[in-house]
């Protein structure tokens, strides 16, 4: 997400916000950016408690094969929060 916002804070620079060189690419800007994470962010913590109640309930290992699968759904989450 950094590297991402980044990329592109310096195309902007660079580009001089359409001054220097005119692209398709200045049309998506920082604050879109932001929205859509924003909005992936809410739609995977609305999704995060009815897919631990599944994995409960079709998990063979009870609570302890769940409580696995819930750590690898972190680490996809703390992905994005860099």
């Amino acid at each position: 997400m950094e590297l991402q916002s980044f990329f592109i804070q310096q195309r902007d620079e660079l580009c001089r916000r359409g001054e220097v060189l005119l692209t398709p690419a200045l049309s998506y800007n920082s604050q879109q950016f932001n929205d859509l994470i924003e909005d992936d962010r809410r739609q995977r913590t609305s999704c995060e408690p009815r897919d631990d109640d599944d994995r409960k309930k079709h998990a063979p290992g009870g609570a302890t094969a769940a409580a696995g699968k819930a750590t690898s759904a972190q680490v996809s989450v703390n992905i994005y929060d860099r």
